[in-house]
């Protein structure tokens, strides 16, 4: 907390909350992780409130008892017939799958916190379709997959979140606003071709076709391009541009997977593989 005396501003350096030996449990995993001073999130919107609605919820469900280390596939399973069984007409199928969403997710930052044990509420292989499956049968209501549209209003205010995101996901998403971001992520330097070509003169990028989707070409318009250059001259890919200007790397990733080490990507680890779908989903959930 932050105040002033004598003109002077003056930080108050707010107390670590006291560490138990005892196992973290449920609720007291939720009120750390929606704590606005110290939790996941810094402020108080309507997903994080909806989200901590739901993650109580389940809490009523499981019990205020239960620690994170007992929470494992079958108390989920348990969670999500339980809400089935509660529903009177079958729906309900995508909040109870949302409200597992949510304990996931607290659970991934408890363990980062390293509040609970790395073995932890840990997701098992194909939860979501098994969610699906325990509805149906109890419920006899199929359930469709929901994939919202975003308004036009919602795209402008993404692209202009995009500075503030991931670097990568920023170029991706303007190299290739209407292709498949999955075929897309996977392009080389060398499919970039920065000569006087295109539609405009500026260059293109090659995106590859896979199977029966087929490639496409983007021209490289004015702002584009200055997007492309700023990249590589001083963005994230400065380092490996530069390796590959010199000829110690015949080519490599454009979207790069693993973390960025002070907002630039390691000459080694550009070579090695591209971003994964669950990488770029997070990263634009972040921008979102």
């Amino acid at each position: 907390m932050a105040g002033v005396i004598g003109g002077g501003a003056v930080v108050a350096v707010l107390p670590e909350p006291e560490k138990s030996d005892e196992p973290l449990t449920l609720a007291e995993g939720i009120t750390r992780a929606f704590d606005l001073e110290r939790g996941i999130y810094p402020r108080a919107t309507r997903h994080t409130r909806d989200s901590k609605t739901l993650a109580e919820r389940a809490v009523k469900v499981l019990g205020k008892k239960l620690t994170w280390a007992e929470l494992t596939p079958g108390k989920i399973l348990y969670l999500v017939r339980t809400l089935a069984r509660s529903s009177t007409d079958g729906t309900g199928a995508r909040s109870a799958e949302y409200t597992c969403v949510v304990l996931y997710a607290v659970a991934a930052w408890l363990r980062q916190e390293q509040l609970i044990p790395e073995s932890a509420a840990v997701p098992s292989r194909g939860w979501k379709a098994k969610v699906k499956e325990e509805w149906r049968a109890i419920t006899g209501r199929r359930v469709e997959t929901h994939r919202p549209r975003h308004s036009v209003e919602e795209v402008a205010a993404i692209f202009a979140a995009l500075p503030h995101g991931d670097p990568r996901l920023r170029l991706l998403i303007e190299l290739a606003a209407e292709l498949r971001a999955g075929q897309a992520v996977r392009g080389k330097r060398s499919d970039l071709d920065l000569g006087r070509t295109g539609g405009f003169g500026l260059g293109r990028f090659v995106v590859h076709g896979a199977g029966k989707k087929h490639g496409e070409v983007v021209d490289l318009h004015p702002e584009l391009r200055a997007l492309v250059d700023g990249v590589l001259s001083t963005g994230y890919l400065v380092e490996v541009e530069a390796a590959y200007g010199r000829g110690e790397i015949e080519d490599y990733f454009l979207f790069p997977a693993g973390k960025l080490r002070r907002g630039i990507v390691p000459v080694e680890r550009a070579t090695r593989q591209p971003l994964d779908k669950t990488a770029i989903r997070k990263m634009f959930v972040d921008v979102e």
